[in-house]
């Protein structure tokens, strides 16, 4: 597990109200105190680093608080399940949009020189510099 990459505080707004604090000890003075997660329900060493709510003695195991449980902001779930027909519909969906794109520019030029010929017909031709 990427411990390091935890985010100090977590909310888990469906389970608990307050903001949940990263600590790296037990939350008690006594060493013995059997914590249990207040998600799985299972045992928590206190060696181990977990998510603590003082206030109302809420506590959990980092793994509890997995990407997967989506208790992360979205912006920091780590995106290790992508497989390669994803990446390749998420790249054949931006070729897609590239190519709407296009089509749309030079359907707007076309349009753009069928009324400079409309206009041209109408009062002759006009001076036209091209820089290249």
């Amino acid at each position: 597990m990427h411990c390091a990459l935890f985010p100090q505080t977590v909310l888990l707004s469906k389970q608990h109200h307050h903001e949940l604090k990263l600590i790296f000890e037990s939350p008690f003075d006594n060493k013995n105190t059997v914590f249990v997660c207040d998600i799985c329900d299972d045992n928590v060493d206190l060696n181990c680093w977990l998510y603590y709510c003082a206030g109302c003695d809420f506590g959990m195991h980092l793994h509890c608080a997995s990407p997967e449980a989506d208790v992360f902001p979205k912006s920091q779930q780590r995106r290790n399940n992508i497989n390669a027909n994803s990446a390749v519909e998420m790249i054949n969906s931006v070729n897609d949009d590239h190519d709407r794109l296009v089509a749309a520019q030079i359907s707007a030029q076309i349009d753009a020189r069928g009324r400079q010929n409309i206009l041209d017909s109408i009062d002759g031709p006009s001076r036209r510099y091209y820089y290249y």
